[in-house]
């Protein structure tokens, strides 16, 4: 919850579970969105923006699985489509064998 807390909560009052809404979640994710790594000043990937996003949607679905917290507005924030990478291409018996005679 570190880079949750610090970078949004901080500055933005948040002191209980009950503080946090949409609008803090989606300032989050505007957060992982233009974050940059110090040790090469590239972006996140998507599927570490999901990952981490996923993160605090799932304790928060727990809290409120646990009757902590009594809203479900963490199921309308959007997860950033991570797509899936394709297969690499596998080469036939005899393009193999043309490529070694």
């Amino acid at each position: 919850m570190t880079l949750f807390s610090v970078p949004v909560g901080a500055g933005q009052g948040v002191t209980t579970i009950n503080d946090i809404n949409l609008e803090l979640l989606e300032a989050y994710r505007c957060y992982l969105y233009c974050y940059r790594k110090p040790c090469d000043i590239t972006p996140l990937d998507l599927s570490t923006q999901r990952m981490r996003l996923m993160a605090v949607t799932g304790v928060l679905k727990r809290m409120r699985f646990c009757d902590i917290t009594q809203s479900d507005f963490f199921s309308k924030l959007p997860l950033p489509l991570v797509l899936r990478k394709q297969p690499p291409v596998i080469l036939a018996y005899q393009e193999i064998k043309l490529i070694f005679n």
